[in-house]
């Protein structure tokens, strides 16, 4: 399951943590474009993690011919 996967990674990640996201994401401290990754955007939130950084969450859409398969992809770090 991706959420385990998520607390193992990044054992700074709580659950508490985690259910903020997606208001954060509303509301977020800051946009980029992702150096690294084409179509790609970085969003740093204004949720810290239990290590006192930001947390960042890298989104990228991905959009398949089908109207029905538009869905956003989420990473954290």
């Amino acid at each position: 399951m991706k959420i385990r996967k998520i607390f193992k990674d990044h054992p700074e990640i709580t659950y508490d943590i985690l259910k903020r996201i997606p208001k954060e994401i509303a509301n977020p401290v800051m946009i980029l474009k992702s150096a690294t990754v084409a179509g790609r955007q970085v969003i740093i939130l204004n949720i810290k993690g239990t290590n006192g950084l930001n947390v960042i969450a890298p989104v990228q859409l991905d959009v398949k011919k089908s109207y029905k398969s538009k869905y956003f992809k989420f990473h954290l770090y």
